[in-house]
């Protein structure tokens, strides 16, 4: 049964392209039955794909010496197996606290800040098919679009998921055939969460409904992902054909079809930080045919002379600010900062970027780590350092991916994305402006 189990998680690697030879994989492992199921499996590939494995624990000081029991029985396996290994601890209540956040959402962001800080090419998570199916009932609960429906990514940047084929029910029971010991959270048996909820309650109802529940809820996910993956990429061709310096044209984004234009509008809400609801949004899209001014979460929409631009709450305008991102081979990189006369705003390791690169405005609270440097600053203490013009503070400097700040324009990037020996690839960033 585990061999079949273990031919699925190939089949699922191998469609969606989540690993290449010589791959260097961070496994994320708490010590759960899924993550060390996914442990072992990339144990026993690992001479076929010549890969590098990393194993990497995040103890978030939640549930006291349970959750430092999780911590010691990971190390102690990579000890035994003699993997490399690292651990971060954390107090994730106290920490998000002070920061404004939610304990789930600093817990998580943390999680993949420290994975992503490993260096890697891959990161592989233990997400099944089980938590797909779950995360689709909870977002259906709670109201969502086709996006929120189309459960967990099989794959997102650097992020891969190979269980994402496999029930939970089918990852214990090959575990229990390998003979793999694993942790048991104590919390998931609590009702009072609400996906232990449709866990243990939902789940068990509609199978009683219709037999068969979570292989019929894969295949609506299938559906729905591929529904989804085609309505994105109209919407970045959309996006594309709309955007200019600035801003967006509005002629281009009237002339598309409402479903269309409206992802476009969140799209670009949520680049620049802005909350997105679906009040506001319609208001939004009436705004592109009257003009004017709309107060938006976060901030303020304009339409003028046909272009919609966005206003961070408490930012002076700005000097419209546009971005060239080229990327090169180390080699060609040292080449072009010996001999050209271009200005690089800054430059970072192409690799360790998550997602795509967005610039914005500096916000309250923001923060950088300058690669090699050793310390964390605040944003507004780095203006200050590199005496970056108070005419140039309000425009768009600060450069993100999906994990966070990368760097700063002018300035510096963020140790997290540092160029250093395992560098095979460059990012570098030149900036235009029109005053």
């Amino acid at each position: 049964m585990h061999s079949d189990l273990f031919d699925r998680i190939d089949r699922t690697v191998t469609e969606h392209n989540m690993l290449c030879p010589e791959d260097r994989v961070v496994a994320a492992v708490s010590g759960g039955a899924d993550s060390m199921l996914l442990l072992h499996y990339l144990l026993s590939r690992r001479e076929r794909w010549q890969l590098k494995i990393t194993v990497a624990h995040v103890e978030h000081g939640i549930r006291g010496e349970s959750s430092r029991a999780d911590a010691a029985f990971v190390r102690d396996f990579c000890a035994r197996q003699h993997l490399s290994y690292f651990e971060k601890a954390i107090d994730a209540p106290g920490e998000a606290k002070a920061a404004g956040m939610g304990v789930e959402a600093y817990a998580r962001q943390t999680r993949y800040a420290f994975f992503q800080s490993l260096g890697c090419d891959r990161i592989a998570t233990a997400h099944t098919l089980s938590d797909s199916v779950e995360t689709m009932l909870f977002r259906l609960a709670r109201g969502t679009g086709l996006r929120g429906l189309t459960g967990i990514a099989p794959v997102r940047g650097k992020i891969i998921r190979p269980l994402l084929d496999c029930t939970g029910e089918e990852v214990r029971a090959a575990c229990t055939a390998l003979h793999i010991d694993y942790r048991i959270d104590e919390s998931n048996a609590d009702e009072r969460y609400s996906r232990n909820a449709i866990r243990h309650t939902l789940v068990p109802d509609f199978d009683r409904v219709h037999p068969g529940f979570m292989q019929n809820a894969a295949r609506t996910l299938q559906n729905l992902q591929a529904d989804e993956a085609y309505l994105q990429a109209q919407t970045a061709e959309l996006l594309q054909a709309a955007r200019m310096v600035g801003g967006l044209q509005t002629a281009v984004l009237t002339a598309a079809p409402l479903p269309l234009r409206r992802r476009a509008l969140t799209a670009f809400l949520e680049q620049n930080r802005f909350g997105v609801d679906a009040l506001h949004l319609a208001q939004l899209d009436e705004l592109l045919a009257s003009g004017g001014r709309l107060q938006l979460p976060g901030g303020f929409a304009h339409v003028q002379r046909g272009v919609l631009t966005l206003e961070a709450e408490g930012a002076p305008p700005a000097a419209a600010i546009a971005y060239e991102q080229i990327v090169v081979s180390v080699a060609e990189f040292l080449t072009i900062r010996e001999l050209s006369q271009i200005k690089i705003d800054f430059y970072c390791d192409y690799d360790k970027i998550t997602g795509s690169v967005r610039f914005r405005q500096r916000q309250a609270g923001d923060r950088i780590s300058p690669a090699g440097r050793g310390c964390s600053k605040s944003l507004k203490k780095l203006y200050c350092e590199y005496r970056v013009p108070h005419s140039r503070r309000a425009l768009p400097l600060v450069a993100e991916d999906d994990l966070g700040i990368i760097a700063v324009a002018g300035c510096c990037c963020d140790q997290r994305v540092g160029v250093d020996a395992t560098t095979r690839s460059v990012l570098y960033v030149v900036s235009h402006t029109e005053d």
